[in-house]
């Protein structure tokens, strides 16, 4: 489910989406920027060849970059109106962040909430992360421990979120649109060096290339093949039917080897507690694999990150919502 960006033949039909109940659309989330817009420009041409989609733009002014999130919504605006699609707006107010969130972790989370509302249970959101994005948080999150199955960080699809772009570089997006005679708005903050990821992408990612050309693209696509086996070893490992409450013997997580049994887990975490799960730490893992392999482990909780409470007690594992 990627996009030849040259050809514009995507590997895709409606039809794929068929785990959606009612497929009616896609909607781009789109800031202005050279990614977005280059799939706002895709996309409007393939409801135009095929005629079997409808098609939206959804813009978030977060109002933090003063004249520059105005000129932002208001490249956008114009864009929907030049591709003749639907546009949803959305505006937000700074002062609500809640304390002790970081701007960005608050950006993300008001977005993808008001993206999921306009959404519903029916259409497709698509986001315009690329090759170069990948790199970057594989980079970060080795970085700070992170299993291979997670290194990317984000897959091609997982619902209600597809990202098309995943094997595109950067260079390639702005080729596209300087081809079709398209602008973008370009976000002066990227240039910051405040920013990890962007020291990440303006500095460590360049001096890579430089030593090893293509070096990107094969880190990307090491990253998005970890994600596929990890995926498949899921299904494998977790038993189908596990959810909050299902207890399992200690012995069927203390019987893998330790990066086995931390990737077995996560995965456990992650299908009894799906919207409350957030990415853990290795040496969080490290701590409950420790207490599965004791002799004698007693009675033993700790509470998750994202919300949820593990527990062991009489050699059985289990989770609590």
């Amino acid at each position: 489910m990627l996009i030849d960006i040259d050809r514009l033949e995507p590997v895709w039909e409606p039809q794929d989406f068929e785990v959606i109940e009612s497929f009616q659309g896609v909607i781009i989330s789109c800031s202005g920027g050279a990614d977005s817009t280059a799939l706002s420009l895709i996309f409007s041409e393939m409801t135009k060849r095929k005629n079997n989609f409808p098609l939206a733009l959804f813009h978030m002014n977060f109002g933090l970059r003063g004249n520059d999130s105005v000129e932002d919504e208001r490249f956008v605006r114009d864009l929907a109106a030049h591709l003749d699609c639907a546009l949803y707006v959305e505006h937000a107010d700074a002062s609500t962040m809640p304390p002790g969130e970081s701007v960005q972790e608050w950006a993300r989370r008001l977005r993808r909430e008001k993206l999921e509302l306009f959404a519903g249970k029916t259409q497709v959101i698509v986001l315009g992360h690329h090759l170069d994005d990948v790199a970057e948080s594989v980079l970060m999150r080795l970085s700070r421990g992170s299993s291979p199955g997670t290194m990317a960080g984000m897959r091609v699809y997982a619902q209600p979120y597809w990202r098309p772009l995943l094997t595109t570089s950067k260079e390639i997006i702005k080729k596209y649109l300087q081809k079709q005679g398209q602008t973008w708005r370009e976000d002066l903050s990227n240039a910051s060096d405040i920013y990890a990821r962007n020291v990440v992408r303006l500095k460590v990612l360049p001096e890579l290339e430089r030593l090893f050309p293509g070096a990107s693209a094969r880190i990307a696509r090491t990253a998005l093949e970890a994600q596929d086996l990890a995926q498949a070893a899921e299904q494998v490992l977790v038993p189908k039917d596990f959810s909050c409450n299902t207890l399992l013997p200690l012995s069927f997580i203390a019987s893998h080897p330790d990066s086995v049994a931390r990737f077995l887990l996560a995965s456990l975490i992650k299908y009894a507690l799906p919207n409350q799960f957030k990415q853990l730490s290795q040496s969080f893992l490290d701590q409950v694999l420790l207490v599965t392999r004791a002799p004698k482990p007693g009675v033993w909780a700790r509470q998750l990150p994202g919300g949820g409470t593990i527990k062991i007690h009489d050699q059985k594992f289990w989770i609590e919502p």
